[in-house]
């Protein structure tokens, strides 16, 4: 026999871990009635789920006069053990005959009243019965359910005249799998003989549309009414529940009704509704995606984000050709880019060392300002620009996804990231994408890393806390913030691909021409001058180098003039759909997108914990003997052959 311990505290631990997704989504109906019936399994499950010191508890149940207390009688020895009628309720209390020795050990609910009857007629068994439950007293119906969820057997007793009545058969399906059951129909003596066979057959088709196996082993046909001649089924329903049960086996039968309550609770209805929940979602949040694309796209076709799509794609491509050019040109657009940013960073280096003055602030404010007009801190313009044309776009989204959720309950769930689910994949940061380097993102920053790239260009040593302050103050709170992070990866593609077009060999060759030519010149004159110098009045003169210097930057003016005008006219465009298509997981449909893994997640774990259930019920259930009766298995679940 298989040792169940270990993968019977697996799933204890998945259900403890599937309540814990639901905790916070108890809003929505479905979660709710999981995480309910969830909680109420783990409960039985740790009350008493695997004890061994218990001895098997077998509850009589049915309905009134069905012959319950007659069979409890005749079982116990005693004629009178429980009062008996055919037309009202005499059991108004549970009758517990049991050894002497088990009375201690005997488990009822501790509000209930009931009659011990001693017996040595069972070997560590208690027979227990029980209140009818089609008694006219309610008080009846709940403490008969209340007995029957503490017990291990039920044995259900039915009149042959009965065996039709779903009100009393309809509290089979309430506990059908979390329960051993016997199925008795008494008082067969007052049947024709020849009727026998019909009435097993009848009551056997009932018992299986409620999910039961019928067979000989768990269904008797008896009669009370001669007990010192025992008919054959009373005899052999006595053999079968008064046997003695190995402690093993009794474990097994308790870690099964443990599991019986677990597929009961993770119903198959309950992760169908789960997963049309999720659905739900999902073609909601695709949607709203969808929506957010549209709005995105037109955003970036109006010409005011055109005009500063152009200035930002030229800036990006003076980034990259300083990267893909050689020689002197290389030298000439390398202090270009570096200059651009040389002016900020300056002011700001003096502002973070030093004492903070009304005259600096005002002398960052205008270099920055001339920065921003030049291009060189293009967050801020283009998501300003983004915010006022997709504003109300964005604030529309946004307020259908959350009528949405509350609509569905969740108004007040916590998203997959309070819950440590599952977070949304983050957009991966230009810095590190493959084409990125310092001097390719130099001019495109996220506002909060602005002061960080300046000072780290002139002045690395800056003090860390100030740069916080800084970086709070530059900050872009725009709803359009997010939207920046696609919009500049495919700025970045675009100015490489202008600087490819701009800067190639031929192109270098000529560019570099006149500058190669005049530090020829300039390296032949100094050169020469420094061989036939015949005394220290003979070298060269400071002037000539400060002419040679001059003279070498302007024969870079022309090369590096061309090269502009070829970046200015390069052929590249914005592909605007290649920018829109990067709108994976907009800020608007997050909360959605959280909530859609999160019921995804539940739906997922409550399927599979319910296959794991239903695959070990089937193979525990096939360890029983008949002695512990049948339980009902799920097509899926049930044993085989």
């Amino acid at each position: 026999m298989s040792e169940p311990q270990e993968p019977y505290d697996m799933i204890v631990h998945d259900l403890q871990r599937l309540l814990a997704q639901m905790h916070g989504l108890t809003g929505q109906e479905d979660v709710a009635r999981l995480h309910r019936q969830c909680r109420r399994a783990l409960e039985h499950i740790h009350t008493d789920a695997v004890s061994l010191e218990r001895p098997i508890h077998v509850a009589l149940v049915g309905g009134t006069g069905s012959g319950k207390s007659s069979l409890f009688n005749v079982l116990v020895g005693q004629d009178n053990a429980s009062p008996t009628s055919h037309m009202r309720p005499c059991t108004a209390q549970p009758y517990v005959a049991c050894a002497t020795a088990l009375r201690p050990l005997v488990t009822l609910p501790p509000d209930v009243e009931w009659t011990f009857v001693p017996t040595q007629a069972m070997d560590n068994l208690v027979l227990i019965d029980t209140p009818d439950f089609n008694s006219v007293v309610l008080a009846h119906h709940d403490i008969t359910r209340r007995v029957i969820e503490l017990s291990d057997i039920i044995v259900f007793v039915v009149l042959p005249d009965q065996r039709a009545d779903f009100a009393i058969l309809g509290e089979l399906e309430r506990w059908k799998t979390c329960k051993h059951w016997f199925f008795v129909i008494s008082k067969m003596d007052r049947e024709r003989p020849e009727d026998h066979d019909k009435i097993r057959l009848d009551f056997d088709q009932r018992v299986r549309a409620l999910g039961f196996e019928a067979s000989d082993a768990a269904r008797f046909l008896i009669s009370t009414h001669t007990p010192e001649v025992p008919t054959p089924g009373l005899q052999h329903l006595r053999a079968v529940l008064c046997t003695t049960r190995p402690k093993s086996l009794v474990y097994v039968s308790r870690v099964l009704s443990a599991l019986g309550w677990l597929e009961r609770a993770i119903e198959a209805s309950t992760v169908a509704a789960l997963t049309q929940c999720a659905e739900a979602f999902h073609a909601e949040e695709h949607t709203l995606d969808t929506h957010m694309r549209t709005a995105y796209r037109q955003a970036l076709t109006s010409p005011e984000v055109q005009a500063l799509v152009a200035d930002l794609a030229l800036e990006q491509s003076w980034q990259q050709a300083a990267r893909r050019a050689h020689g002197p040109i290389a030298l000439a657009l390398h202090l270009r880019n570096r200059l651009a940013l040389f002016a900020v960073g300056f002011q700001l280096t003096r502002l973070l060392t030093g004492h903070v003055t009304l005259g600096r602030l005002l002398q960052v404010a205008g270099t920055s300002f001339l920065a921003a007009a030049r291009g060189l801190l293009p967050a801020m313009q283009i998501a300003d620009v983004l915010a006022r044309c997709l504003g109300r776009d964005l604030e529309t989204i946004s307020t259908r996804a959350q009528h949405f959720i509350e609509d569905h309950g969740l108004g007040n769930a916590l998203t997959a990231a309070d819950t440590a689910t599952e977070s949304s994949p983050p957009i991966v940061p230009l810095a590190q994408t493959p084409q990125a380097s310092d001097d390719a993102g130099a001019w495109w920053v996220h506002p909060r890393d602005i002061p960080r790239q300046l000072v780290h260009t002139v002045a690395a040593e800056a003090s860390q806390r100030v740069l916080s302050v800084f970086a709070t103050l530059l900050a872009t709170r725009g709803p359009a913030a997010p939207l920046l992070e696609p919009l500049q990866h495919s700025l970045m593609q675009l100015g490489a691909e202008t600087a490819q077009q701009a800067v190639r060999l031929p192109q270098q060759v000529l560019a570099n021409s006149l500058p190669v030519l005049a530090g020829a010149h300039i390296v032949y004159r100094l050169v020469h001058g420094w061989i036939y110098a015949r005394a220290a009045t003979d070298y060269l003169p400071i002037e000539f180098y400060v002419m040679a210097l001059t003279l070498f930057g302007v024969s870079c003016i022309p090369g590096y003039m061309w090269v502009a005008k070829r970046l200015r006219s390069g052929g590249a465009r914005l592909d605007v759909e290649a920018v829109v298509a990067h709108i994976e997981h907009p800020s608007q449909t997050a909360r959605i997108r959280d909530l859609r893994r999160t019921l995804q997640h539940v739906a997922r774990d409550a399927a599979r914990l319910r296959r794991t259930v239903l695959a070990m019920r089937r193979e525990m259930a096939a360890e029983l003997p008949h002695g512990f009766g049948i339980q009902s298995l799920a097509p899926e679940s049930a044993p085989r052959g």
